[in-house]
């Protein structure tokens, strides 16, 4: 009887751990209406770092080759600082020559007796993810590999980010980061040296008369992706910190610990939505920048008028025919033209300005976005610039120019909100 129930719970316990085994080792997260299988994934706005997305963002996890990228960030800012070149050639040690022939690892064959440049070896880093070429580049940099290590640990320190390194290639488990520590090396790199862009955005490449493929199947895929780096192993599961631009935006993205085959699909939906939101978020911002014309109370030695006015950071500006119009017959008097051939405002003093017929009309429309500009002014021959606005093909200024260049006073009086003019 013992021994049925002995056999019982050994049954119960392999149907449980079969059930476990079953299921799925990545649970799908929603990124707007579409699910990606990444354990950990983030998108952000390259320019201003902003977050447009994140999950599991702060958890570490082993990056395996996306480790490469900052082998790759150490180099290039080892060139900027002048220590070497592109053209630099780069020894092969005996440990670098022999982890490039290892099996299990993505790699390009190095010889010892072969010459090979810095330039060289970072095509096949970034294009096709060849360890042995980042090992090789890492001792030339750190003069050794421990060294380098260092240096790799002390960046990011540096940045702030939770990121640990043990290894220059990927090839330790000890080495982790988090997908937003990931994302911020990215940011760095396209930032910083965006040049590496021209390496990235490559299919392939050719190294000693050999041909191989990118790891990143977006590249001519996905619209706008021109980097940067993948990362796979059993423990770290499939990786990929991306990066594409549209228009003026460029984003940079990190899915680590995605299901097998779906690290460019996962990309893709990140993208897609970092896309859209950074769209909704300028279109945000445009609407904000708007400002709507309202009607200022302007006394003119002592004769009260309204201008149309539009306040934009604090200060109200002008259409200058009103204030010209608004001046006419008192010793501040000027006449204002527009020069189409100069492309130029001329003011010519002491003239009564010669009514268009729509000054002073208002125009209390729908809100504009106003555009700062200057605006090439001529004031009895001589040239000066004013600080403008565009706003619905006129330019409007600040009354404290025009004042200063006719001599008259305009003051701001808060208790009855009116600019008191006195020429």
């Amino acid at each position: 009887m013992k021994r049925l129930r002995r056999v019982s719970l050994i049954l119960a316990s392999a149907m449980l751990l079969s059930c476990l085994c079953l299921q799925p080792a990545v649970l799908a997260v929603d990124v707007g209406g579409v699910n990606i299988t990444a354990a950990g994934a983030i998108v952000l706005d390259a320019e201003s770092g902003r977050v447009l997305f994140e999950h599991n963002a702060d958890i570490t996890r082993a990056p395996a080759s996306m480790t490469k990228a900052m082998t790759v960030y150490l180099v290039y800012e080892a060139v900027a600082n002048g220590r070497i070149g592109m053209d630099t050639i780069v020894p092969i040690s005996q440990y670098a020559a022999d982890f490039s022939r290892q099996s299990g690892e993505t790699n390009v064959p190095l010889s010892r007796s072969d010459r090979y440049t810095v330039s060289e070896l970072l095509d096949v880093v970034l294009v096709m993810s060849a360890g042995g070429a980042a090992v090789a580049l890492a001792e030339l940099v750190g003069g050794s590999r421990s060294a380098f290590y260092r240096i790799m640990n002390s960046k990011a320190a540096e940045w702030g980010v939770n990121a640990t390194f043990y290894s220059a290639s990927g090839g330790s488990t000890q080495t982790n980061m988090t997908p937003r520590a990931m994302a911020t090396l990215a940011r760095r790199m396209v930032l910083d040296y965006p040049q590496v862009l021209e390496k990235t955005s490559r299919t392939s490449v050719t190294f000693k008369g050999r041909y191989y493929p990118s790891t990143n199947l977006l590249l001519g895929v996905y619209p706008g992706i021109d980097g940067l780096k993948t990362g796979t192993n059993t423990q770290a599961r499939e990786c990929f910190a991306g990066t594409a631009k549209r228009g003026d935006v460029r984003l940079v993205s990190v899915v680590m610990g995605s299901s097998s085959g779906k690290r460019f699909s996962d990309t893709s939906t990140l993208l897609d939505y970092g896309f859209r939101q950074m769209e909704a978020i300028k279109l945000a911002e445009i609407e904000a920048k708007k400002v709507s014309p309202t009607s200022s109370r302007v006394l003119v030695d002592g004769v009260e008028v309204e201008f149309e006015a539009y306040l934009i950071e604090d200060r109200n500006y002008f259409r200058i025919r009103d204030i010209a119009y608004a001046l006419n017959g008192t010793p501040a008097q000027f006449n204002v033209e527009w020069d189409e051939e100069a492309g130029s405002i001329v003011f010519t003093s002491n003239s009564e300005y010669t009514v268009l017929g729509t000054e002073m009309s208002g125009n209390y429309g729908e809100g504009v976005l106003p555009v700062e500009t200057t605006a090439t002014i001529y004031v009895d021959g001589v040239e000066t610039v004013f600080p403008a606005y565009e706003i619905n093909g006129s330019n409007f200024f600040r009354m404290r120019d025009i004042a200063d260049t006719f001599h008259f006073s305009a003051v701001w009086e808060e208790e009855t909100q009116t600019i008191i003019i006195d020429t």
